[in-house]
């Protein structure tokens, strides 16, 4: 089993990410890297799950897949899909408030938004993690916090630009990243202080 791990927070959609990693482009890359398992955590609101099943549509026409996308309990949607003699099933949930134990350490790879608690969540279980910044936001203080992680090379910070976004998923296997240290009080505290000297 090879897992990716999307996660796009719970409270704001963050339409971008979702879009990105569940377009026929970046799945077909999916197949070319050998992952078996992608999860997609997309948020809480009406209008992600309208949005993931419309993906989720259009990736069963794309690919070979025995039935459609799979309504469970609780917003889950389930899609298995194969290409060329490879399977790839597709899990899309809400939220889930054990993300951590059941999602995020089994994965192998995790694309998150810049959100602190996601970045902490994933560097603590030693996962390889790009971030993709959600550049609507106002007052981003996301891309500042992101970029000091990967100053820190303990994570990488994707482009918006789909192309460059597909581009660094399909190398980051091969990089090499730091192991974040253990917390010695608020290791936010300590970025944050580190950006403003």
């Amino acid at each position: 089993m090879k897992q990716l791990l999307v996660t796009t927070g719970a409270t704001v959609t963050f339409i971008k990410l979702i879009r990105y990693t569940l377009s026929p482009r970046f799945v077909n890359e999916l197949f070319k890297l050998k992952f078996t398992d992608h999860v997609v955590q997309y948020g809480k609101s009406a209008e992600a799950e309208v949005l993931v099943r419309s993906f989720l549509d259009k990736l069963a026409k794309v690919f070979t897949s025995k039935e459609g996308p799979e309504s469970g309990s609780d917003g889950v949607i389930n899609l298995t899909i194969e290409y060329k003699k490879a399977v790839l099933k597709i899990k899309c949930i809400k939220f889930d408030r054990d993300l951590v134990q059941k999602y995020t350490s089994k994965s192998d790879l995790v694309i998150s938004h810049a959100g602190t608690g996601s970045i902490l969540d994933s560097l603590r279980m030693k996962k390889k993690l790009v971030i993709l910044v959600n550049d609507k936001l106002q007052d981003n203080h996301q891309l500042q916090i992101a970029k000091a992680f990967e100053e820190k090379k303990v994570l990488r910070v994707a482009s918006t630009d789909f192309d460059e976004f597909i581009r660094l998923v399909a190398n980051v296997e091969h990089e090499e990243f730091t192991q974040l240290s253990e917390p010695r009080g608020s290791v936010i505290e300590d970025i944050l202080l580190a950006e403003s000297t």
